[in-house]
């Protein structure tokens, strides 16, 4: 099952995206085990924000436990990340350019 929402609003000079995400994955081998390294639950949010030529934009992202065996004893731990951008679009007479300054795994 899958479930994704995104919006967008101008707010004066601001435009602003919002979006977010759900899976719910249920992958049973013929064992009626869960099956290894596939997390029955992940979600993401995020949002960017645009104003005239600068962009920053965040998006956070969960994934749910895992098992590394077949018998579903050891699960590894759920885990979170963030990561945040920020860009700058520079124009000179015909060219275009973009500076990017990335922060990952926050």
């Amino acid at each position: 099952m899958e479930l994704d929402l995104e919006t967008s609003i101008k707010v004066n000079h601001f435009n602003i995206r919002l979006n977010t995400s759900y899976e719910y994955i249920v992958s049973v081998g013929e064992n009626e085990k869960l099956l290894t390294y596939i997390p029955k639950h992940q979600a993401n949010f995020g949002f960017k924000v645009n104003y005239q030529d600068v962009d920053l934009m965040y998006r956070h992202r969960f994934v749910g436990k895992v098992y590394t065996l077949t018998d579903n004893l050891a699960p590894l731990k759920g885990y979170q990340f963030g990561y945040l951008k920020l860009s700058y679009k520079f124009k000179f007479k015909t060219k275009r350019a973009r500076a990017y300054l990335n922060l990952k795994y926050i």
